[in-house]
């Protein structure tokens, strides 16, 4: 079985943080909830490297709070719900948004009107996530690296690895658990 994803779910509005939990519980996620602009940074601060995937509502202090964890080089694969009160209700499932973002280029969007998606969901923000690194890391081959690769449950995550390995890979940009780089042989 493979390890669960952990996601860090900032959801301030009561009815829909009390939905995801209850569509994301099982053996499959672990959830860490926060919400407060200021438990999401200290949660983020500390865990960055052990987020597989952020969810986050769509409001007011999204904008800052993404801006900070940029700043401080957290980038994390990411949902934004759109409110329920949007009157465009949102993209039709999930789509990634383009060129108009609030974090990242691979960000996706999902209407909380289908918030029933949110497992496949997830999944297809990490893919999308994972599609960013080339461009976090352009001219990545001539720094003889290859390939970045998704190794979920290997002893060679950088969480994992042993001590002069994993203090080599917190130099680097934190993405989400699993996502390391393989060098060229």
């Amino acid at each position: 079985m493979a390890d669960p994803l952990s996601l860090c779910l900032f959801v301030p509005v009561e009815a829909l943080a009390h939905t995801l939990l209850a569509l994301l519980q099982g053996d499959r996620f672990l959830l860490q909830q926060v919400r407060s602009p200021g438990e999401l940074m200290e949660y983020t601060d500390r865990h960055a490297e052990n987020i597989d995937c952020l969810v986050a509502i769509n409001h007011i202090a999204i904008q800052p709070l993404f801006n900070q964890l940029y700043e401080r080089g957290i980038l994390l694969p990411v949902i934004i719900i759109d409110d329920m009160d949007d009157p465009g209700g949102g993209q039709d499932i999930a789509e990634p948004v383009a060129p108009t973002y609030f974090y990242h280029p691979s960000e996706v969007r999902l209407s909380a009107s289908k918030v029933e998606a949110i497992a496949s969901v997830i999944e297809q923000a990490i893919h999308q996530f994972l599609k960013l690194a080339p461009y976090l890391y352009p001219g990545r081959k001539d720094d003889n690296h290859d390939t970045i690769g998704y190794q979920r449950g290997q002893a060679r995550f950088p969480r994992n690895a042993a001590a002069p390995s994993r203090a080599k890979a917190q130099g680097k940009t934190r993405l989400p658990r699993g996502v390391l780089q393989a060098k060229s042989r």
